[in-house]
């Protein structure tokens, strides 16, 4: 029956609520259904069987039955169970079902051996599906599949043995293992071929992100191709190295006091890339060539060596043995100078041939200084010389201490050499009138009519521009700051800066100045612009050098 509830009323004593009878009635009938439900309707037989309830959920002693009220088991279930997670039990059986009989996937049963053994494990037969199979403690199961070459499967050890003979035997020539290192076979093997001419032959490319370290022989068929500034080393420590990078291409010695040895039993030959001209050519137990485009110009010999054109040398030392030679330079030989035939009381003249006349005499110093330069004898009293003539002292007949020696010959007493006096290094300055920001203006300043720049100050940020004419000014004033002027546009010199305040430029070394007009004038034409942020007046100041009058 539904809970009956006993009517209070709406206050104390007010008469309208359930009689005392009535109340007491009411509560003997909800009494009387629970102890009709918990007991025999007169005690209580219900022991054991609450439901308590702790960390992994609730939890009862008792039989639980779902679907009758008639709890035979533990779980008494009448009707259909869906249960949608893992159902873990020591052990499934069918209602009626018996040992001789199999559970078949939709609940039923019957005799038949789906799935079958031998005691030890052996002549399994039958299809078994599963996502996860524990083959641990399997003992004495083979299952050999065969699909052309023989594929064999140990039970015992979990390993698969490709037959290369194929048909069941042959051996365990395609066997492949497994070990910390990784897996590994001891025949060759074959990728993207059915013949394996080597231990690893691959054919097409292959892709390698690490390094490839070959202990053996390592052949490429067609090309090796390396990037930009990748380096194929050699030796144990790297030592000898060969890259591209650029437009260059590098082979290197790089191991402390290494060198590099170029080596050939017959000839080494330096070319160019189309093997079309010769730059230098060894041959072994012969000459050494070098070549000027293509042309030979220098071989060595056994005895020397012998220069195809005309050698140029600013010195030559050592004896000459040639049909002919010119030398640009200076001849110096530590063991003379021979001619073919010629004989030691014979002098050489410059046309390169011989006569025994002493052109040149030893002369002691009381000899005269006519006698010194003249050929052998005395045949005048004047001396002419085409070249140099120095001597310790010159003497006039007749002259005297306090005169001085003419071009001519004669001598007064007029000092025709002076000391003169170089210039000094001068300061000359200009200032512009008032400029707003950013503003130019063109200037004069006076100095000279070339002169060498030292130096330039200014007294505020600026842009200072100095210029051979004022031609050349004007042609100028389109040219952007920062950007060079072209040679030969007549700008001398340009200092530039953003820095408030004075600022000093070295020129070092000096600069060459000088007026272009067409008659050289003083004026030094300038172009200042003012690259402070307010109206500042920009006074320019040149230290220079006076070069000419």
């Amino acid at each position: 029956m539904a809970k009956i509830g006993i009517n209070t009323g709406t206050s104390a004593d007010s008469g309208d609520g359930s009689s005392l009878r009535s109340g007491g009635g009411i509560i003997n009938s909800n009494f009387n259904e629970i102890y009709s439900y918990f007991g025999d309707g007169t005690n209580l037989t219900f022991s054991g069987g609450d439901w308590g309830t702790n960390d992994t959920g609730i939890t009862t002693t008792s039989n639980v039955g779902v679907g009758t009220t008639t709890a035979s088991t533990v779980l008494t279930v009448v009707g259909d169970v869906n249960i949608s997670g893992a159902t873990t039990a020591a052990a499934f059986r069918k209602a009626g079902g018996t040992s001789s009989q199999f559970l078949k996937a939709d609940g039923d049963v019957d005799s038949t051996a789906y799935l079958s053994a031998n005691s030890d494990g052996s002549g399994l037969t039958g299809v078994v599906t599963t996502t996860t199979f524990d083959g641990s403690g399997l003992t004495g199961i083979v299952t050999t599949i065969v699909a052309g070459s023989n594929v064999s499967i140990s039970g015992a050890t979990g390993a698969v043995t490709i037959n290369a003979a194929g048909g069941g035997g042959g051996g365990g020539a395609g066997l492949w293992e497994s070990n910390s290192s990784g897996i590994h076979t001891m025949t060759s093997v074959g990728i993207g071929t059915t013949t394996a001419a080597s231990p690893l032959t691959v054919k097409g490319d292959s892709a390698f992100t690490g390094n490839l370290t070959v202990s053996g022989i390592h052949t490429v068929g067609t090309a090796l191709s390396l990037g930009d500034g990748v380096y194929a080393h050699f030796g144990n420590d790297s030592d000898l190295r060969i890259y591209h990078s650029g437009g260059d291409s590098y082979i290197e010695e790089i191991g402390l006091g290494g060198s590099l040895v170029l080596r050939s039993d017959n000839f080494l030959r330096l070319q160019s890339q189309t093997g079309d001209e010769d730059y230098i050519e060894c041959n072994q137990d012969g000459a050494v060539r070098l070549f000027y485009d293509d042309a030979e110009k220098f071989t060595t010999t056994g005895t020397g060596a012998i220069v195809t054109g005309v050698l140029t040398a600013t010195t030559y030392k050592g004896a000459i043995a040639a049909t002919e030679g010119t030398f640009s330079g200076v001849c110096t030989s530590s063991v003379g100078f021979a001619t073919d035939a010629g004989t030691s009381s014979q002098f050489l003249k410059a046309d390169g041939s011989v006569d025994n006349s002493a052109y040149i005499t030893t002369y002691t110093e009381t000899d005269t200084l006519q006698n010194v330069c003249s050929r052998g004898t005395t045949t005048s009293t004047d001396i002419t010389s085409t070249g140099t003539v120095e001597a310790g002292t010159l003497v006039k007949t007749g002259g005297t201490s306090s005169q001085f020696l003419k071009a001519d010959g004669s001598v007064d007493s007029n000092t025709y050499l002076q000391t003169v006096t170089l210039p000094s290094r001068t300061s000359v300055a200009t200032t512009t009138s008032t400029l707003t920001s950013g503003s130019s203006e063109d200037i004069l300043i006076v100095g000279y009519k070339s002169y060498a720049l030292l130096k330039v100050e200014v007294n505020y940020a600026s842009w200072v521009v100095l210029y051979v004419d004022a031609a050349s000014r004007t042609a100028d004033s389109s040219r952007a700051e920062g950007t060079d002027p072209q040679p030969g546009s007549g700008v001398i010199a340009e200092t530039l800066t953003s820095t408030s305040g004075s600022s000093t430029f070295l020129f070092s070394p000096g600069t060459l100045g000088w007026n272009n007009n067409s008659t050289p004038d003083t004026n030094i034409y300038a172009k200042v612009k003012n690259k402070e942020s307010g109206s500042v007046a920009v006074t320019v100041t040149l230290t220079i050098l006076k070069l000419e009058d």
